[in-house]
């Protein structure tokens, strides 16, 4: 079996995977101006049509040479203070 290198995206309009819709999920919803850290929740519902698990594999395990990564890029709006994360 294959695995599948994905993309995701928190947006103004929603969160995308590959540029597809996933979810109404925006960035104001992750309240990044008030808490200083961030959570990534990745699975599979019960009711799915194909709710048999899922595999994340990291460097040296699956089809993809590389660690899991999370990659964050924002913009500020004029004037605004700039965010902490760790």
């Amino acid at each position: 079996m294959l695995g599948f290198l994905k993309r995701g995206r928190v947006a103004l309009g929603g969160s995308f995977t590959e540029g597809h819709w996933l979810s109404s999920v925006t960035l104001s919803d992750l309240c990044l101006q008030r808490d200083n850290h961030g959570a990534a929740c990745i699975g599979v519902k019960s009711d799915a049509h194909n709710a048999k698990g899922l595999n994340l594999s990291g460097w040296r395990f699956g089809n993809h040479e590389q660690d899991l990564l999370m990659r964050l890029k924002y913009a500020f709006e004029d004037n605004a203070n700039p965010v902490k994360l760790r």
